[in-house]
């Protein structure tokens, strides 16, 4: 692969090249957008830091394969800590442009551009500096649904037909008995009653809510003028008797605020929804599904949602069949709506009808920008409060980690909540999921392993213990060196390995690929160049064999991720001890460190 030579006049133009080649690869402008809003933060890194490199200080001149050894994702991350970000770059931010980052230089290690692949490192989540997008608490979910339950209510009750109720009398028919003149009319006389209100409309109207249209207005005028200055308008008039003249926004945002909990899509995705989105079988499993398009994901996608009937995911009782419900209700009220809109529109499902002076009746599309204004006006009407007695931050992008949030919560398994989530990797899961600061048992195991290695790092530095030479050593007196780590007594392995048939009791343990959740597990810095060596070849297996590495496969990405946490986090070891054994991993890429890793990038 050839690429630009830098020049003193364009000292970054392999960088350039290798963003802009990989950006060519998406449709999405607001992806393109933020992988040239990623290179200039990277920039910024050069800039202050010339990549900690002393040639480059010198010479600006910036060789991909001379500067992105496997140590470049370490030197950037450590900048990030070290160095304040502006007021105007939040966490999230820092921690979406550094992915990115790495996306590219995985590129160019794809492209044959690198040697050896950039060390991956951890991206902490980020710290949410608003509440635009994280989770509803029970209280805030309380609030919403208290008051947009009857709105769905009213929605649904819409395609029933109206029933006759006989109450009233014709308000044009006045009985002023017992009146004396210029004396007011009783309440119950005249169109000042509601309930004789309600008998023109039953009898003069056929039951039909009309707009308080010019053509209306000509036939029905009294009717329309009084209930603007007596009964507090049309629109509320109307609904109190379960009927409406338009399908409004008023009508379709609760419904979409229900699927939209119902099966955690993104905003975009929902919005996107086209009136055939529902499919009661689909081709290979027979089960219901719904087709929707993500853009992040590279195009159109499907939600299975009998995923959300299994016994596991213990959410109400055939939510597909609620789901579908939803979605039927949506269809029937806007049917009528698909002939007056335009053909751009006319296939998607939300659509309404403007009640605006000026666009009154026009079918329209549904749009983010129309949803906040609704949930703002919802927020002051009702008076809903969110965290600290503020004004609740009422959007639907928070119903999507809501449902991912009590997925987790509930310890549902991680490879349904990728599929619910529509996320392509089971790694943009685990993001997500700590993104929103989220606890689960996945992460918790990484945890305490963590916590283990580094009580026996401790243990180790302060009160060093000699490397067994010989056999019959004893357990407290020696460690025992393996592949990837050493350990404290490997005849006491933990009890993943304990309760394998393929193990006696009394031997040593041979399982070194569980050696990082182990109890015994004793990580020096002699450990380093094959730890990280063995971070590498377990990447390149999950990228290459990912479906051969099923249940398996989850233990591996623990590994990686806790030896993530190992190679770059101050606690452990110095960013020298992890710069001179990454180079020193180099030479130990081919050696067998895992014969079932070995299979996998074979």
């Amino acid at each position: 692969m050839s690429l630009p030579e830098p020049t003193a006049s364009n000292p970054r133009a392999q960088l350039k090249w290798l963003f802009e080649r990989k950006t060519s690869l998406y449709d999405s402008y607001s992806t393109k957008e933020n992988y040239r809003s990623a290179l200039q933060f990277y920039y910024e890194f050069l800039d202050e830091t010339s990549n900690y490199s002393e040639v480059l200080k010198s010479d600006r001149r910036f060789f991909v394969n001379d500067e992105w050894g496997p140590t470049a994702l370490l030197k950037l991350k450590r900048w990030t800590e070290r160095s304040p970000a502006p007021s105007s770059r939040t966490s999230n931010t820092v921690v979406s442009h550094i992915a990115l980052i790495r996306q590219v230089m995985r590129y160019a290690y794809e492209l044959g551009i690198l040697e050896q692949p950039v060390v991956n490192v951890p991206l902490s989540a980020g710290v949410r500096e608003t509440t635009t997008r994280t989770a509803y608490n029970e209280s805030e979910l309380d609030q919403i649904f208290d008051v947009i339950t009857p709105m769905i209510q009213f929605s649904e009750g819409l395609l029933e037909p109206y029933e006759p109720t006989g109450l009233g009398k014709d308000p044009r028919e006045i009985d002023r008995a017992g009146v004396p003149r210029g004396q007011a009319l009783p309440d119950t006389e005249g169109w000042k009653s509601k309930e004789n209100m309600r008998w023109y409309f039953e009898n003069e109207m056929g039951c039909t809510a009309v707009p308080g249209t010019k053509e209306h207005r000509e036939k029905h005028n009294t009717f329309f003028n009084l209930a603007s200055s007596k009964h507090n308008g049309l629109n509320d008039l109307y609904r109190s008797w379960g009927v409406s003249a338009l399908i409004d926004q008023d009508i379709i945002v609760p419904l979409a605020i229900k699927l939209i909990s119902e099966t955690g899509l993104n905003v975009e995705s929902l919005l996107a929804l086209k009136r055939d989105c529902y499919e009661l079988e689909h081709p290979l499993t027979g089960q219901p599904y719904i087709k929707y398009y993500k853009e992040r994901s590279q195009g159109e996608r499907e939600l299975h949602i009998s995923l959300f009937d299994s016994e596991e995911l213990e959410l109400s009782p055939k939510q597909s069949k609620i789901i579908a419900g939803t979605i039927n209700t949506i269809l029937d009220l806007t049917r009528p709506l698909v002939s007056n809109a335009n053909c751009d529109i006319d296939d998607y499902l939300f659509l309404y009808q403007s009640n605006s002076n000026r666009f009154f009746g026009d079918t329209r599309l549904l749009n983010t920008k129309v949803l906040c204004n609704w949930t703002n006006k919802v927020v002051e009407r009702h008076e809903l409060k969110g965290r600290g007695d503020e004004p609740l931050t009422f959007n639907l992008s928070r119903f999507r980690p809501t449902l991912i949030t009590d997925l987790v919560k509930s310890g549902h398994d991680l490879f349904e909540i990728q599929s619910v989530a529509g996320h392509k990797s089971l790694t943009t899961t685990l993001d997500y999921i700590d993104r929103n600061g989220t606890a689960s048992e996945y992460r918790e195991s990484i945890s305490t392993a963590l916590r283990q290695i580094k009580t026996n790092l401790d243990s180790q530095t302060e009160y060093p213990l000699p490397v067994a030479q010989s056999e019959g050593a004893e357990p407290g007196e020696f460690i025992f060196k393996g592949p990837i780590a050493s350990c404290k007594n490997p005849y006491d392995p933990p009890d993943e390995v304990t309760s394998s048939p393929y193990h006696s009791t009394g031997d040593a343990c041979t399982y070194w690929n569980m050696c990082l959740f182990c109890d015994n597990v004793v990580l020096t810095k002699e450990s380093l160049p094959k730890l990280i060596a063995y971070r590498m070849q377990i990447q390149t297996a999950l990228d290459r064999n990912l479906d051969e590495i099923p249940r398996a496969g989850e233990l591996y990405r623990k590994a990686a991720s806790v030896i993530d946490e190992v190679i770059s986090t101050d606690a452990f070891f110095s960013d020298e001890e992890i710069e001179w054994a990454t180079e020193l991993a180099e030479s130990e890429t081919d050696e067998v460190l895992d014969g079932f890793i070995f299979q996998g990038i074979s």
